[in-house]
């Protein structure tokens, strides 16, 4: 969302920064998973015990299906534009609410 309010720039250019911030935050992501539960292991803790962990990686694994989904039919397009133009709406509703998901973890 912040490439498209604070770069002013052209479409091609905000989507790539969009891209690239999302990119970021999921390899961000699997490096702190992997810390975590290497921690565990060290510290023989059992993994995934709590509702938080569950509901993180719920959120994570979400995450990582609407990058794929949104990479999939906005950045390398193969769908219509009928089919974009109708995906966009949810691609934004749910982006919202993993933010909303992943900052009520935090």
């Amino acid at each position: 969302m912040m490439a498209y309010k604070t770069v002013a720039t052209v479409k091609k250019v905000q989507k790539f920064i969009h891209l690239l911030i999302h990119l970021t935050a999921f390899i961000l992501g699997i490096v702190g998973i992997y810390a975590v539960f290497k921690f565990h292991k060290r510290q023989s803790l059992p993994d995934m015990y709590s509702l938080h962990s569950w509901i993180g990686m719920g959120t994570f694994c979400l995450f990582g299906l609407q990058w794929v989904f949104g990479f999939g039919y906005f950045w390398f397009p193969k769908a219509t534009l009928s089919t974009r133009t109708m995906l966009l709406a949810w691609h934004v509703y749910w982006g919202r609410a993993l933010l909303y998901m992943a900052v009520n973890l935090a």
